[in-house]
Formats: structure tokens, sequence, C-alpha cells
């Protein structure tokens, strides 16, 4: 599944150009939560990976993106499992925030 970015403006200045999406490529999500320091939805994508040097951000804001209908059930099982990982303690959201 791919998702498009329909939207590149206003990036942060915690990331470098070259992690930065690019409107009108598409990408692949691998991960997707809500993001209390970007007080948004995020998604973590395959092509790009924001590491700690771009904290507080580690996930992209999903409002920058837009799905084909045809994807919306492997959109939802990819959140389900993001969800069960977070729900385990596997991973963490907010990966740089310090709560």
């Amino acid at each position: 599944m791919k998702i498009l970015c329909i939207d590149d403006t206003l990036r942060p200045d915690e990331i470098p150009i070259e992690k930065w999406v690019v409107e009108g490529r598409e990408y692949t999500p691998i991960f997707w939560s809500n993001h209390v320091s970007q007080g948004r939805m995020g998604v973590e994508l395959e092509e790009i990976e924001l590491d700690e040097s771009c904290k507080p951000y580690s996930a992209f804001g999903f409002h920058r993106f837009a799905i084909r209908q045809e994807d919306v059930k492997e959109w939802m099982m990819i959140g389900s499992i993001s969800k069960k990982l977070l729900d385990r303690g596997l991973v963490k959201s907010d990966r740089y925030n310090p709560e």
C-alpha cells in the first residue's frame, strides 16, 4: 500500500530537508498512532526514518497524506497492529517525548 503526500509545507527546523516528505510522491506507511507532542495522528514511513536527531518528531502528521479508497481496509489493519504493539508496550509513540 502507498499513501500520497499532499502537503509538504511548514517543515519543522528539527527535520532536515533530506528527511522531509515531497508533495506528489508516494510513501509506504509502516506504523501509525496518536503523537501527543505533535498534537495529531502520526504516520511512520518505510522510506524515511525520523531518528533521534529529529526529536521531538518521530512521525509525519497524517494530514499530509491521502489514502486511496481501495486501501482504507489495509490502512485500518496497520492501525490495528500498531495499537496492539502500543498496548503491549512493545513500541511507544512519541519515542522522543520524555514522558
